[in-house]
C-alpha cells in the first residue's frame, strides 16, 4: 500500500495565486484528440469537451457490466439490498477491515482516524457497499473503539457512510441524478483548481507526475484481469491504479494556491473514490492514461485551455463508463 497522504488544513498553502476565467474558451484551439485515443473515444475534438454531458437516459442505454462481487475469500463486504432490515452483529464473524494506515504528526488520534478512512476512501481503497465495522478498524488501526467511532458517525453526517446498525456503516453509493450533480460540480472545482494550479507547476513537478502516471502501464491488463488474474489480485491492482490516479490529481491540484479549493475538492472525492472501483467493469481504462497524458504535454506548455479539454474528457469519460451500473432515483 503506498504511505497515505495526510490531509490536515493548510497542508497545500498559498503556492500561487489569481487565475484566467477557466470558463472562457480560446476559439481557435486545434480539435485534435488525445494520442491513442479513438475518434469515437474523443467524440469529435475539443469542442466537444466543453458541452454538457450526454443525456443521462442516452448514457444508460450502453451495455456495459455491472461491477463483478468480490471473490470468496476477499476482504470487500457489500451491503444487504437497501431495503433489508438492519441485522445484528451478534454471533457474526468478525469482517475484516480494508487496509489502513494511521498518518504521523502530532494530531490528535481522532483526527487520525478520520484522516485514514478519508485517505482510503478518495484513493480508491474502498469498494461502494462494502462494510465497515468499529470493531474491526480498532483491530487494524490498533485504537480504542472511542476515535473509531467518532470518525464513523462524522462520515456518516457527511454522506459519506450509511450506518445500519449500531456499529456497522457501509460506503455509499450515490444513484445516476446525484452522480450527475456530483460531476457538475466537480467539472466547476477541478477545473478551476487546474487551471490555477497551471503557472506554478515546476518541472519537478512534472517530474513527479509523470512517474505517477507511468505506474498506470502495468495495470493496462486490467480489463482482461479476470481470466488471467487470481482475484486478490485483481483487487489489489484495482486499488494501486486507483491510488495512482489519486495521487495525479491532487499532485496537480494542490498548486493551486487555494487550500479551500483543496478541500472542497476532497469532499466530492470522498464520494467518487469508491465508484471509480466501477470503471474497471469497462474495456475503456487506458483512455485515462490518454487523458493524463494529455494534461502532461499542457501542463509542460503552461497550455491552461489544454489542461482543461484534457481532464473535461477525463471526467465525462469515466462518468459514461459508471452511470449505467447505478440505480435510477428512487430505487427504479
Amino acid at each position: 500500500m503506498p504511505t497515505p497522504i495526510p490531509f490536515p488544513s493548510g497542508e497545500y498553502g498559498n503556492q500561487g495565486s489569481g487565475a484566467t476565467n477557466p470558463f472562457t474558451p480560446s476559439t481557435n484551439t486545434p480539435t485534435s484528440r488525445p494520442s491513442g485515443s479513438s475518434s469515437r473515444q474523443w467524440h469529435g475534438g475539443r469542442a466537444s469537451l466543453l458541452a454538457p454531458v450526454r443525456d443521462l437516459a442516452e448514457i444508460a442505454g450502453g451495455a456495459i457490466p455491472a461491477l463483478p462481487g468480490p471473490a470468496r475469500g476477499d476482504d470487500m463486504n457489500h451491503s444487504p439490498p437497501p431495503d433489508s432490515a438492519p441485522r445484528s452483529t451478534q454471533g457474526r464473524r468478525p469482517t475484516a477491515a480494508p487496509d489502513l494506515q494511521l498518518p504521523e504528526g502530532d494530531a490528535p488520534i481522532e483526527r487520525k482516524v478520520y484522516d485514514a478512512l478519508r485517505y482510503a476512501l478518495m484513493s480508491g481503497r474502498m469498494m461502494p457497499g462494502q462494510m465497515l465495522t468499529s470493531r474491526s478498524l480498532s483491530d487494524m488501526l490498533g485504537v480504542s473503539h472511542t476515535p473509531i467511532m467518532a470518525a464513523l458517525k462524522r462520515l456518516e453526517a457527511d454522506k459519506v457512510l450509511e450506518g445500519r446498525n449500531r456499529s456497522a456503516f457501509y460506503v455509499s453509493e450515490p444513484d445516476r441524478d446525484e452522480f450527475r450533480e456530483i460531476l457538475d460540480i466537480r467539472l466547476v472545482l477541478e477545473v478551476m483548481a487546474l487551471r490555477r494550479a497551471v503557472r506554478n507547476i515546476t518541472p519537478e513537478t512534472l517530474a513527479r507526475l509523470r512517474v505517477i502516471n507511468q505506474s498506470w502501464l502495468p495495470v493496462g491488463t486490467i480489463a482482461e484481469g479476470p481470466a488471467t488474474l487470481p482475484a486478490e489480485m485483481l483487487v489489489e491492482r484495482k486499488r494501486a491504479a486507483l491510488a495512482a490516479n489519486f495521487r495525479f490529481h491532487f499532485e496537480i491540484y494542490r498548486h493551486c494556491g487555494s487550500a479551500t479549493l483543496v478541500d472542497l475538492i476532497e469532499r466530492f472525492w470522498l464520494r467518487i473514490g469508491p465508484m471509480l472501483h466501477r470503471y474497471f467493469a469497462s474495456d475503456n481504462v487506458a483512455s485515462m492514461t490518454d487523458a493524463h497524458e494529455e494534461i502532461l504535454r499542457a501542463l509542460e506548455n503552461s497550455d491552461a485551455e489544454g489542461a482543461e479539454l484534457a481532464l473535461r474528457y477525463d471526467l465525462n469519460t469515466a462518468f459514461t463508463m459508471i452511470v449505467p451500473q447505478l440505480s435510477r432515483t428512487g430505487g427504479g
